[in-house]
């Protein structure tokens, strides 16, 4: 019998406390950067922790011989490997890269929304607040499109015979609901002009924190991915 797949995650935990932002113009100067004390990112984290720590898991599974590995193998197209692994690229670049791609620490990047937070710690000028803006809007997108990738008629049913525990199911949908939503109400607040607040900042060095392990866990599952698409050339399935 299979062990149940266990996904290591630390609880995420966000800083800062949910304050309500006002319309009123005499207002808006006071208003929070929401993008980091307002939206939900540690759903959306845990879920993509989830995804991340899951393609590995699925990788060294499917490298057994039974009659199901080799089922959920065959299940698997080329072309749902491929976009998996774009979209795994695709969040790579938007937490850390230069101008050659993205990096892995201890290299640093200047482009993403690791750079960004550890701008914002420093100053929180319109530039660096344009650029927290422009790195969040990018990791919502790719957060939304990876989760929807993994939680689709394919993947999630690979995950969930291989052992994925109906827990760790339920965070990667719920990421994917937060992500998809957090779009439009994060568009809907920078209409205005905002000034980051003591909360963000505070946000910004626990994003930080939660973020440094990323980037390793997203080339870890392009890797697994890649050794999927290899181990899938190697069987003879059955044709649809």
């Amino acid at each position: 019998m299979n062990e149940p797949m266990r996904i290591p995650r630390r609880t995420i935990v966000l800083a800062g406390s949910a304050v309500v932002l006002t319309l009123l113009p005499s207002l808006r100067a006071s208003a929070q950067l929401a993008a980091l004390s307002k939206l939900p990112w540690g759903s959306i984290f845990s879920a993509l922790q989830v995804a991340l720590a899951s393609i590995p898991y699925l990788k060294n599974w499917l490298q057994g011989e039974s009659s199901t590995s080799q089922t959920v193998i065959c299940s698997l197209e080329y072309e749902d490997i491929e976009n998996l692994e774009f979209r795994c690229w695709a969040l790579a670049l938007a937490l850390d890269a230069n101008n050659e791609g993205p990096v892995v620490p201890p290299e640093k990047g200047s482009m993403g929304i690791i750079p960004a937070l550890s701008g914002l710690l420093l100053k929180q000028d319109r530039k660096t607040l344009d650029s927290v803006r422009n790195a969040s809007l990018r990791m919502l997108d790719v957060s939304q499109n990876l989760l929807s990738e993994i939680t689709n008629h394919v993947w999630l049913p690979a995950l969930q015979t291989a052992g994925l525990k109906p827990r760790d199911a339920e965070l990667l949908m719920e990421g994917l609901k937060y992500a998809r939503e957090d779009i439009e109400l994060f568009i809907e607040h920078y209409k205005y002009e905002m000034e980051a607040s003591k909360h963000d900042i505070d946000a910004a060095a626990s994003l930080s924190n939660q973020l440094s392990d990323m980037p390793l866990a997203v080339q870890n599952a392009i890797a697994a991915l890649q050794e999927i698409a290899v181990k899938r050339r190697g069987v003879s399935c059955k044709p649809r």
